[in-house]
């Protein structure tokens, strides 16, 4: 039971950008699982420890821990895990520019499209196949009925990821829809403000910078960088310090 606690517990702390607590927690949580040996508790203790590293843009570390949850899966069987685990090592992947492992993965996961119990494992599967991917029409439906879904369900943080992802599914278009962008990265923020997901709010910003350099306004789009900038250096989210740095620059 502690290793559970401590999965969602390291889960939670990494929403909010507390990583070095999240990963202390999700390490002792894993590590307890791994000396029970137990199947279930490994893989479970992998995605909350897992959580904190993506969130962190510590892709490398995530792969490595969500590897390890998904062997467990394989090796006994344990169905309960498989998309929570999976999912999240689809994005790790995509995030790492693994690319074809990401395809590869998600392949064995998507005949419907991501409808998966746990919500959270629907939008990193979508989040990492999407928007490059062939099948954005596909995608963007399904992340449509996720959003609905997880209204209806007053799951709210997950209503906040969608509306960034749908965010991105629309600038990832051709043509980019700016403005259906800037209203869904809005739409993520001000969930993400209410609920301290400081993360979140920084790709935010990202995103809002991205679309008014897309549209021309040159000074909105720094102020957006910056704010970005800002909070991952508070965070130590130390790739995203350098992706705002270079935006900055590239004005």
């Amino acid at each position: 039971m502690l290793t559970f606690v401590a999965s969602f517990t390291a889960w939670t702390l990494a929403e909010v950008g507390e990583f070095a607590e999240s990963e202390a927690v999700g390490l002792m949580g894993f590590e307890l699982a791994m000396k029970a040996n137990h199947a279930y508790s490994i893989s479970i203790a992998s995605l909350g420890l897992a959580q904190g590293w993506i969130r962190q843009g510590r892709f490398a570390d995530a792969i490595r821990v969500l590897e390890q949850g998904l062997e467990q899966t394989k090796l006994h069987s344990v169905e309960a895990a498989v998309d929570q685990v999976a999912s999240r090592l689809v994005y790790a992947y995509s995030r790492a520019g693994q690319i074809e492992e990401a395809r590869t993965l998600g392949q064995t996961m998507s005949p419907g499209l991501a409808r998966f119990s746990f919500l959270s494992s629907s939008h990193f599967l979508l989040a990492g196949i999407g928007p490059e991917n062939d099948r954005i029409d596909a995608i963007l439906q399904a992340a449509r009925e996720l959003h609905q879904t997880a209204t209806l369900r007053g799951e709210r943080g997950n209503v906040a990821w969608l509306e960034h992802l749908l965010g991105d599914l629309a600038m990832g278009s051709d043509p980019a829809e700016t403005s259906a962008a800037a209203r869904h990265y809005r739409a993520a923020a001000m969930i993400a403000g209410e609920f301290g997901m400081r993360p979140l709010t920084m790709e935010c910003h990202f995103g809002l910078g991205a679309v008014a350099r897309r549209e021309g306004r040159e000074r909105e789009a720094l102020s957006e960088f910056q704010s970005a900038l800002e909070l991952a250096e508070n965070m130590g989210i130390m790739p995203a310090v350098e992706k705002a740095r270079q935006q900055l620059q590239a004005r």
